[in-house]
């Protein structure tokens, strides 16, 4: 089943949309933040380690690959490897927020087919 050249550019442009999202984040989020895989003395507010551990889920695949290019002998592509570990967690994030806001849209925008499956059927 061929879809429409207006649905294939849609997605197209989302797909691209997303890549570019994924890479600005992630090069911010290289440059600026730095990993809070130690966030300090266990004196540290509740939303501190929070964040640690949220950066440490995201960025689990970056972590792993670091590893394994160290250990393969290859210290100088660690910091790449955590990058293209977080880009490619990243794009996978954005792009179940792009698949879950299209749904929810779609799911407001028809109105009378919730209607209908409230009543139930007519007897």
């Amino acid at each position: 089943m061929d879809m429409p050249a207006a649905s294939r550019f849609g997605r197209k442009s989302q797909i691209g949309f997303v890549l570019l999202a994924a890479l600005a984040i992630e090069s911010v989020n290289f440059f600026l933040g730095s990993p809070a895989v130690d966030p300090g003395p266990q004196e540290t507010q509740w939303y501190t380690n929070l964040l640690a551990l949220q950066w440490v889920a995201l960025h689990a695949v970056g972590i792993f690959m670091t590893d394994w290019v160290d250990r393969m002998g290859f210290p100088r592509l660690a910091v790449p490897a955590l990058f293209l570990g977080g880009y490619a967690t990243t794009v996978v994030v954005l792009v179940a927020l792009v698949f879950i806001v299209q749904r929810v849209v779609r799911w407001i925008g028809r109105p009378e087919r919730r209607r209908r499956r409230r009543s139930g059927p007519a007897l």
